[in-house]
């Protein structure tokens, strides 16, 4: 599991390590091919998933780790994502990307950026299959990672002190000449300009999820609706039987 990325809180301690211990992640994806042939890199994912319980709740669970590259998102990480998001919408059961990200692996050129579009379809089958995404935000979530997303989930919880925009603010300051405001691409800003929902420490965190889930989970498995109709009698082969108990619409009072 990564460390605390925080500003200021390099430790060996995970925040997230107790709430995800009811998660049980699979083994990594294969490593993405060195198409580029960029120096020393290996092509591993940062990002890894499972399934399990999460405050409670049942739940899918793709997690960024920030020590692997940066929790930059290549071509692995894609095939990664999109199998978790395939196995929310089998087992319907919220989808909770746990983000810490610079943003694509650029290492990986084009097969890095396409693996963007992958995980926007991924999202759109979820969201077709009606079932919930939440986001958590944590230090940091940039680039397009955030945009595609964090930001297109359904509820957003910014963790506090955590870096949350499309770019970083050194980027800004390098592109543009200018450093941005002071307070500007942190949570709280975030929240203030209503791009997250909510920013909590991370103590705070565990509750919120709770709840949410909670919200985004059925009370009850959805089965397609089928329309009442003709059925054949048990114990008989051929035509099929009517039984007034079964006809549709249903007869009127008095005439069975």
């Amino acid at each position: 599991m990564d460390s605390d990325s925080r500003p200021g809180r390099q430790t060996s301690a995970d925040w997230r390590t107790n709430l995800l211990a009811g998660i049980t992640l699979g083994p990594s994806t294969a490593p993405a091919v060195n198409r580029s042939g960029w120096p020393d890199y290996d092509g591993r994912p940062a990002l890894r998933w499972g399934t399990g319980l999460i405050a409670g709740v049942p739940a899918v669970a793709p997690v960024w780790d920030f020590a692997v590259h940066g929790g930059s998102f290549g071509e692995a990480d894609a095939a990664g994502f999109a199998a978790a998001a395939a196995a929310a919408v089998t087992s319907r059961r919220p989808l909770v990307s746990f983000l810490r990200s610079g943003g694509t692996r650029l290492q990986e050129g084009v097969a890095g950026l396409v693996g963007l579009p992958r995980a926007a379809l991924a999202l759109a089958a979820l969201d077709a299959a009606g079932v919930g995404h939440v986001a958590i935000a944590d230090q940091p979530t940039t680039g397009g990672v955030w945009v595609t997303i964090g930001s297109r989930c359904d509820v957003r919880c910014a963790v506090a002190g955590a870096t949350v925009g499309f770019s970083g603010p050194r980027v800004v300051a390098a592109t543009t000449g200018t450093p941005p405001p002071a307070g500007s691409h942190t949570a709280a800003s975030a929240l203030a300009d209503g791009l997250v929902d909510t920013a909590l420490a991370p103590d705070a965190v565990a509750g919120w999820l709770r709840r949410a889930l909670t919200a985004l989970t059925p009370l009850t498995p959805q089965a397609p609706s089928r329309r009442p109709g003709r059925r054949r009698c048990r114990g008989r082969r051929g035509p099929v039987c009517r039984r007034a108990s079964n006809r549709w619409p249903p007869a009127p009072a008095g005439s069975r």
